[in-house]
């Protein structure tokens, strides 16, 4: 009876994985690994309802359904992580499938069919033992260099919870199966069961806490992407863009109009040229992204090409200048990665609108006299660039929250709620990902990560 409810709960998720959306390669794979366990139960169940009369034709179909188990369940996993960890090109990733099926013909070829009579232990059975422990070993190990060589934040988060679901039982299937029977530890796949359950319980956990293996996850992504459609996210983007510029040209204006009677000829004269300049900078910004988002309705294009990556800032902030010192804002730069040098592969005008939302932000958050300081950090695999302020924070509440289209904590009629999820489509578009660090009443920080490959040099 173990056996089959085995079979039921192993096959429903295996399903399940691969109903939610056949076209992921990672869950076709995942699928076919569930697949190959349920097959183990299955030959089992059969051996079971069929004894004490297991004449030879189903001794047969049992032999055929364990190997089938014991022999395609490590391949199917190991091609599971490869395709989820992306730690290799998807060519690599092709070429090693057909690589990694040598081993199998090989164990077809010679190892006898009777010798996977389960749970009889026969001789060749150490030749299984070390395939499945180089498939279960290499999977996990695989899956979690993919970890911490994946910058983007969902994909990280994704490879996390499938390491909690998979490391540890895939190890204990794994000692309980092959290791510790060849030892001499025998009758320990009665334990099976157990294994199964905490999989199954396990993975509802994950399912419905956190959003696992497609279900919640692809739904978030699937809402955020519809929802951006279904605004015509390019003009909705723009509009964003042109209220935040109209917004400091109409300041300088107000500047120009009340500063004739404040200043002398001279100076009038040369405030007057430092608030037109800030127009005229506002102005070709707006016409660049006009000239780049005209036709772009549902998603967004990039057009990388090689930037200083400090010119890019430095612009971000000349934008804002007029905000900046109307709060008497001080900015402070900590490059310690390339000052001034630092050449990015990336599309620089959608950066710098990225930085300009950030930037617009934290203004708008800091109280007269406050702060901002600019970090652009490398490590071995990321460049970093963070934006952190000293102003009153985001409530723990709304974190989770902030990349939604048209969420918004200010009160100002004015706040579309859009420049966070554009800044989120915009860094995954490049590769990379972007985080957001608050703690009340102590500040924000936004941080925006590269790949470190997009890095061409430092001056």
């Amino acid at each position: 009876m173990t056996f089959i409810i085995s079979l039921i709960l192993i096959w429903i998720i295996s399903i399940i994985i691969l109903v939610v959306d056949f076209k992921s390669e990672c869950n076709r794979w995942l699928s076919s690994a569930a697949f190959c366990v349920g097959l183990r139960y299955l030959a089992d169940s059969i051996n079971v309802l069929a004894a004490p009369n297991v004449n030879n034709y189903i001794k047969l179909i049992i032999c055929i359904l364990t190997s089938i188990s014991f022999v395609f369940y490590p391949y199917t996993l190991l091609m599971f992580s490869l395709s989820l960890s992306k730690i290799l090109e998807p060519k690599y990733n092709k070429f090693l499938m057909w690589i990694l099926l040598i081993p199998v013909v090989l164990i077809y070829v010679f190892l006898p069919i009777n010798d996977f009579m389960y749970p009889t232990i026969k001789p060749s059975y150490k030749y299984l033992t070390l395939w499945s422990t180089f498939g279960v070993i290499l999977s996990n190990a695989v899956l979690i260099v993919g970890y911490f060589k994946t910058v983007s934040i969902p994909k990280k988060k994704n490879i996390f919870l499938v390491g909690i679901f998979m490391i540890p039982t895939t190890i204990f299937g794994w000692l309980i199966n092959f290791l510790l029977p060849i030892l001499g530890i025998k009758n320990l796949w009665k334990f099976n069961i157990i294994v199964v359950v905490v999989v199954a319980a396990l993975y509802c956990v994950l399912v419905v806490k956190y959003g696992f293996l497609g279900i919640k996850i692809r739904f978030e992504k699937n809402r955020l992407d519809s929802t951006m459609q279904s605004i015509s996210s390019g003009t909705q983007i723009l509009t964003h863009a042109i209220k935040n510029e109209i917004l400091k040209i109409s300041l300088c204006t107000r500047n120009i109009n009340s500063s004739e009677e404040s200043f002398d000829k001279e100076k009038f004269d040369r405030y007057i040229g430092e608030n037109t300049q800030n127009i005229t900078a506002s102005t070709d910004h707006l016409m660049t992204l006009v000239a780049r988002i005209k036709d772009y309705m549902h998603e967004i294009e990039i057009r990388e090409e090689y930037h200083n990556l400090a010119d890019i800032i430095e612009n971000s902030l000349n934008l804002m200048i007029v905000h900046i010192k109307e709060k008497n804002i001080s900015i402070k730069r900590y490059y310690s990665y390339g000052q001034f040098g630092t050449v990015l592969l990336c599309d620089a005008v959608h950066i710098q609108e990225v930085l300009n939302n950030i930037l617009k932000n934290a203004v708008e958050a800091l109280q007269p006299g406050g702060e901002i300081g600019i970090h652009v950090i490398k490590s071995k695999k990321v460049l970093t660039v963070e934006v952190r302020d000293n102003g009153p924070g985001i409530p723990a509440s709304n974190l989770s929250r902030i990349f939604d289209p048209f969420f918004s904590t200010k009160k100002n009629s004015m706040n579309f709620g859009l420049g966070l999820s554009y800044c989120y489509n915009v860094m995954h578009k490049h590769g990379g990902g972007i985080e957001v660090e608050s703690d009340e009443n102590k500040g924000t920080a936004v941080i925006l990560k590269f790949l470190s490959k997009k890095v061409k040099k430092v001056v």
